[in-house]
């Protein structure tokens, strides 16, 4: 968003009229249509670096709660 602010000064009455904005979102808490717990559980899941860590993870997952 801010990249956006930026460009959309840099526009104004010097002759430019394009800029090209980008950018990166990060959104580890979104949920659709999940429980909090089984979110929870799944974030957890995404951030295990080991397998045995993954597997810890997936043997604990709470569905339906």
């Amino acid at each position: 968003m801010v990249g956006a602010f930026e460009a959309a000064g840099m526009l104004e009455d010097r002759g430019r009229s394009l800029a090209l904005v980008g950018g990166a979102e990060a959104m580890s808490r979104i949920q659709i249509g999940l429980s909090q717990p089984l979110s929870d559980d799944l974030r957890r899941f995404m951030e295990a670096k080991t397998l045995s860590e993954r597997w810890a993870t997936l043997t604990h997952v709470r569905v339906g709660t």
